[in-house]
């Protein structure tokens, strides 16, 4: 294994996050053209593979629970600590800023709308039925991601608490029994149950073996260099299918393909050098803020396209290259000066509590 992963710097799976977060945004921007733009004349009416770059996410995060629960071995209590000092304060932040804006402005978001239950249960990583939207959806909708992630993280923490060395196969396979169960017991009218056995958890289990393999066996520089084209060339064109959120093959259409790039560039990031560039880095390391944040920012782009001189309203690809830029600078904004020290201060406060429970259980 090379210095950069010795490291724990996987800069090519950080390149891979800041691409997944891009595709999101330019899916949820491309909702914008037929609405404030010319109806996507030019470039199209929507970008509907865009929301694949959620399966992305979800693959990278089961290669990299495993992946840093090897280089730094922890327990399942302090793992979720970790996790949610991560994860839930900027999450927390930005929902808690929705639903101010909701109940100031409530037209601002198209496809939301505020209760008292609905943000309660957003905190809590809880799906519940929308007023809004059909099906469960937080407060903030695209939270529906963060909800299967904490599900995943609770998963495999339960998995190391079981026994740490076959964390893996353990996790995988409860994520496997929970999706069989909508096999067995067919229940298509609640939405709880269809929302925690949807078959996207297997990207998860895509994520974990990629690490399984990987670090197990070393793969060739020459065999990654020639299946990365392969893997992208089949990603690609997954992404001209449009698929159903909670579709049971969306694994399939998206998520293997996923998995295959994924598997790629994990490769060349554990067996080779990846080329360092500190803007894709800094990108990378801004993904999860970038989507946090973007809503807020094509939101403020519809709001004052209509207002822009003619000729450049009549640009759709200014209109989706206007909103993908603002959408990145407030997420690397966000990142910078809010998530960074906010994840900072909830991590130190997380090691703090494990030290004063050890202290607790010596005494």
């Amino acid at each position: 294994m090379n210095q950069q992963a010795q490291d724990g710097l996987l800069r090519g799976i950080q390149y891979l996050r800041f691409v997944a977060a891009l595709m999101v945004v330019l899916a949820h921007a491309w909702q914008m053209v037929p609405i404030v733009g010319e109806g996507g004349s030019l470039v199209g009416p929507s970008f509907p593979g865009g929301a694949a770059g959620v399966d992305l996410f979800f693959v990278i995060s089961g290669f990299i629970m495993v992946y840093i629960t090897s280089q730094r071995p922890v327990g399942p209590g302090q793992f979720m600590l970790d996790r949610a000092a991560r994860i839930a304060p900027p999450y927390w932040l930005i929902t808690l800023l929705m639903a101010a804006v909701l109940m100031v402005a409530p037209g601002v978001f198209r496809s939301a709308s505020f209760d008292i239950a609905t943000l309660i249960t957003s905190l809590l990583f809880i799906p519940w039925p929308s007023t809004a939207v059909p099906g469960t959806a937080p407060l903030l909708q695209i939270g529906w991601t963060l909800n299967y992630e904490m599900l995943f993280y609770a998963i495999f923490a339960l998995a190391m608490l079981i026994a740490r060395e076959h964390r893996i196969v353990i996790a995988a396979g409860a994520i496997l029994a929970l999706v069989s169960m909508q096999l067995f017991i067919p229940n298509d009218s609640n939405d709880f149950f269809q929302f925690y056995s949807s078959t996207i958890m297997i990207e998860f289990v895509f994520g974990m073996a990629i690490a399984l393999v990987l670090q197990r066996y070393p793969v060739s520089p020459r065999l990654v260099a020639a299946a990365l084209p392969v893997a992208l060339a089949i990603w690609l064109y997954s992404l001209s299918f449009d698929v159903g959120r909670l579709s049971q093959t969306r694994f399939l259409i998206w998520g293997l393909p996923a998995a295959l790039v994924v598997a790629s560039i994990a490769a060349l990031d554990l067996r080779s050098t990846v080329p360092l560039n500190r803007t894709l880095l800094l990108l990378g390391n801004a993904s999860y803020a970038i989507y946090l944040t973007h809503l807020f920012a094509l939101g403020a782009v519809r709001k004052v396209w209509p207002m822009m001189p003619a000729m450049v309203q009549q640009s759709d690809v200014l209109l989706l290259l206007s909103a993908a830029l603002l959408a990145l600078a407030v997420g690397v904004g966000f990142y910078l000066y809010v998530e960074r020290p906010l994840v900072k201060l909830a991590k130190s406060a997380a090691h703090r509590l494990a030290r004063a429970r050890i202290a607790a259980i010596a005494s």
